[in-house]
């Protein structure tokens, strides 16, 4: 069974590997990141860029992209 997960950071390093890992396994990911790579976009994730969570607006977005994804699954 699949589960739907939303991943921060996931462009580069340990967040761009977790999302390879979950995107492997079947999961739904989408991506959450200030910009997307070449690498990221490849994968076939739902990409979502300009989300910066060190920030008060970007903690904001990320929350609602995470109310959008509870109503829309």
């Amino acid at each position: 069974m699949s589960k739907t997960i939303v991943i921060t950071g996931a462009n580069r390093g340990i967040g761009f590997a977790i999302t390879k890992i979950c995107k492997e396994r079947g999961d739904i990911v989408y991506a959450l990141c200030r910009q997307s790579s070449p690498q990221l976009s490849a994968l076939g994730v739902q990409v979502i860029e300009n989300i910066d969570i060190a920030t008060e607006v970007g903690i904001s977005i990320a929350k609602l992209a995470r109310l959008m994804l509870i109503l829309t699954c």
